[in-house]
């Protein structure tokens, strides 16, 4: 609509999203519950096309990956650990796993800098 500054799909086109970033071009970043990403352009009706995140280990039964605020970072997690990924432009890299059993609940910092995880 007019005057908006962030537009995410319409009512012809919905996108499940459990997260998102903003590059600073203005891009979304987006995560939805099947470890998909998406970007979308900040004038676009629809997403580029979607990469997954292979979360390897038994899938979670309500699973609520996050991407940061600067769009950068995605976390997802299975039910033995948690991943984080680097999210370049035309593929994903994972940076980080940890340990932790049976994580549902995700926060990155305003900075991007820190997560926090809770089960």
């Amino acid at each position: 609509p007019k005057g908006a500054v962030l537009r995410l799909g319409t009512t012809r086109l919905r996108a499940p999203i459990t997260g998102f970033g903003i590059l600073s071009d203005g891009t979304a970043v987006t995560v939805g519950p099947s470890n998909d990403v998406r970007t979308w352009g900040p004038k676009d009706d629809e997403s580029d096309a979607p990469i997954p995140v292979p979360v390897p280990g038994p899938r979670v039964a309500f699973p609520r990956p996050q991407v940061s605020p600067d769009g950068r970072l995605v976390v997802a997690a299975s039910g033995e650990a948690v991943f984080v990924w680097e999210r370049p432009t035309d593929a994903i890299k994972r940076v980080a796993t940890f340990d932790i059993v049976a994580a549902r609940y995700f926060l990155f910092s305003p900075d991007s800098s820190k997560l926090a995880v809770a089960r």
